[in-house]
């Protein structure tokens, strides 16, 4: 008769928010059985995780939408949407989102340009960045975005990474 024993092990993984120490000794050795140890001393606490902002996507179309949403997403944005301005500006007022990305061209009774205005008058919200996004790509529609009180004007069909480099403009501290 044989007996087996079995041997199961299992890892666990994960992160914490350290920076190591610009000091050029080791903060971590291993020992002769493979333990870590760690010399505290030598990293220092982070803190607070790195905030993840918060973009608002008004877009009556729904593809449109989804395909931003997924590129944003992507790029570790947390993603709210709005089909309608009525609903987007709503969305402003509630969650206050770090960027709103608005379509001039929105079915219902409030269109992009009039969202963006909204925004700029509620004192609360005027310094909220403004990306309008269009498929109208004359000088009067651009000119229309930057009097409507819009911080930058993205034409369609969107690129991926002019959106995102767009949006990391308008996040930018100002000096």
């Amino acid at each position: 008769m044989s007996v087996q024993k079995a041997v199961v092990e299992s890892c666990l993984r994960y992160s914490l928010p350290w920076v190591y120490s610009s000091s050029n000794e080791n903060c971590c050795a291993a020992n002769a059985s493979g333990e870590f140890s760690i010399r505290w001393s030598l990293i220092r606490k982070v803190g607070a995780m790195p905030k993840i902002n918060t973009v608002l996507v008004i877009e009556d179309a729904r593809l449109i939408r989804e395909v931003v949403k997924a590129t944003l997403v992507k790029a570790g944005y947390e993603v709210l949407e709005a089909d309608s301005g009525e609903m987007g500006l709503a969305l402003v007022i509630s969650h206050r989102p770090d960027v709103v990305l608005v379509d001039v061209l929105l079915s219902g009774e409030m269109d992009g340009l009039t969202v963006c205005h909204e925004i700029r008058s509620i004192s609360e919200l005027e310094k909220t960045p403004v990306i309008i996004m269009s498929s109208l790509t004359q000088e009067a529609d651009l000119a229309a975005g930057r009097l409507y009180g819009a911080d930058d004007y993205l034409t369609k069909p969107i690129d991926s990474q002019m959106l995102l480099a767009r949006i990391a403009s308008v996040l930018k501290p100002k000096d």
